[in-house]
Parts: structure tokens; C-alpha cells; sequence
């Protein structure tokens, strides 16, 4: 991500919310994960994976798995959600703490 693709962005969810299409507060949030993306890109050695995982998957409260016939398989009960890489980048684990009822 570069700095104009960053303010090109931040202007896209501005848009976003001064159309009512997304609230204040989901506006802010998404503009510190821009920000919060854009500076682990230039300041760390990180994948670009890394930091959109880190970035939004705290904020994952339900994993669905879609194939060609649809969904597949949903959790709507998720606690916290964790992915891994495996195999070479081959293989995607997901690790999902279930909310307790």
C-alpha cells in the first residue's frame, strides 16, 4: 500500500460515511485499520496477510466456508477466530473458540 492508495482509501470511507452508507464509529474503525495497515507495511517485514489478519480478524465473530453449492459450513458462536498458513502457504487452519452457552 502506498501513501496515496492510504489516502484514497481514507477518502473512500469518508465518502462512505457522509452518505450514510457506513455509521461514524464503523468509519473511524476501518480508517485506523488503513492507518494501523499502512504503517505495518512500512515499518516491519510483514506480509501483507499478516497485517489484514491482524488487522480484521479480532473483529470475526462468525466463520462460514463456502464452496460452488454455497455455504457449507457456518459458526455464528465464534469467541475468537485464529488462522494459520500451513504446508507452504498451502494449507489454511482456522482455529475457532466457540462462545460457551
Amino acid at each position: 500500500m502506498t501513501d496515496t492508495e492510504r489516502k484514497e482509501a481514507i477518502k473512500e470511507v469518508l465518502t462512505w460515511v457522509k452518505s450514510g452508507k457506513q455509521d461514524l464509529q464503523n468509519g473511524a474503525d476501518e480508517i485506523e485499520t488503513i492507518n494501523h495497515t499502512y504503517a505495518q507495511l512500512h515499518n516491519k517485514n510483514q506480509s501483507a496477510f499478516d497485517i489484514i489478519i491482524q488487522s480484521y480478524l479480532p473483529k470475526c465473530k462468525r466463520v462460514e466456508v463456502v464452496n460452488n453449492d454455497g455455504e457449507s459450513y457456518s459458526n455464528p458462536k465464534c469467541n475468537a477466530v485464529q488462522v494459520e498458513l500451513r504446508d507452504d502457504n498451502k494449507t489454511l487452519a482456522i482455529f475457532i473458540n466457540e462462545k460457551k452457552s
